[in-house]
Order: C-alpha cells, then sequence, then structure tokens
C-alpha cells in the first residue's frame, strides 16, 4: 500500500483502541498507556529520523519497528502504514528512500496524537485535569510509569522483526 493509499485508512481506528481499552480492562491503565503513548512520540521519531541521517540501519530498523508496531496497537493505522513504507525502504538498503519518507511520517505523527487527544482523551479526563504536556506522576515506586512501556514496546519490535507474526489489523 502507498502512502497515497493509506490516506484512505482512519487515523485511529476506534476499533482497534477500543479492544485495546478492553484488553487493558481498567480505565485507569488505558489512560496511562494513552499518556505514555504521546509522551513517546516525539522519541520515538528522533530516534529514527538520527538512525535514519546517520545511516544506521540496524538502529532505524530498531525504531521503525518501535513506531510501527505501538502504532498499530493503539489503533493508529495510517501512521503504522507511513512507518511500514519507511520499514520496506530500509530492507531494501534504500536508506536515502527511507529518508524521503521522514515530512510525511512526521506530519502524519503529529496529526495521530492530535486525533488521540482530541476523540480519546478526554473519555478518561472529561473535564481535562490531565496536563498533556507533562510526563505521568511517578508511582511511588521510583519507577516512571512508562518503565513497562519501554520494555513492551522493545520485545514488540523484536517480535515484529520476526516473519510469523503480525498484529492483527482487524
Amino acid at each position: 500500500m502507498s502512502t497515497d493509499d493509506s490516506n484512505e485508512l482512519p487515523m485511529v481506528s476506534e476499533r482497534i483502541f477500543t479492544d485495546l481499552q478492553a484488553d487493558l480492562e481498567e480505565p485507569d491503565v488505558t489512560l496511562r498507556f494513552l499518556l505514555n503513548y504521546l509522551e513517546m512520540w516525539d522519541g520515538r521519531f528522533l530516534r529514527l529520523s538520527t538512525a535514519i541521517s546517520a545511516g544506521n540501519r540496524p538502529k532505524a530498523m530498531d525504531a521503525v519497528l518501535s513506531v510501527r508496531t505501538s502504532a498499530r496497537m493503539i489503533g493508529a493505522l495510517r501512521l503504522a502504514q507511513r512507518a511500514s513504507d519507511i520499514e520496506r525502504h530500509l530492507l531494501a538498503g534504500d536508506t536515502r528512500g527511507a529518508a524521503l519518507l521522514l515530512d510525511d511520517l512526521e506530519l502524519c505523527g503529529q496529526a495521530t496524537m492530535e486525533e488521540l487527544r482530541r476523540r480519546f482523551l478526554p473519555r478518561f479526563d472529561p473535564d481535562h485535569s490531565v496536563d498533556r504536556r507533562q510526563k505521568p506522576p511517578t508511582t511511588g515506586t521510583g519507577h516512571e510509569p512508562n518503565d513497562w512501556l519501554r520494555r513492551a514496546d522493545s520485545l514488540l519490535a523484536g517480535l515484529a522483526s520476526s516473519a510469523t507474526w503480525e498484529p492483527k489489523l482487524g
């Protein structure tokens, strides 16, 4: 599917997000997951663009798999497709072609984060008491709440690189 075709995909799939919410069971867990996802976008994109700019294909592959799998998990299908387009270039050894797609990925990522904030965050925070620009508070254990998400992200990137695993898009 080309980038033009991916414009037909929803920015964020209601069904996939609802399935994720059901899997996580607790609204507080879903809210933390959503806030962590929003918080981690800039770092994920920076890691990918830096690796591609440096011509470091292994790091770029790790970063693009992180973007793709996390986007699919939350239902950001258009963003996941843009990441898949970059992944195809990297697999073909075409870092220049991958670099040419970074601006589009960044714009799509920014639009996706806005869509998540606008459509999904109010479900958990109707009075907008959560400052969307701040990191979530620590859990009191000394660990940031997104430590588990970073570990899961790394695991997902490893799984996604195997030929037999593909997340359910529905």
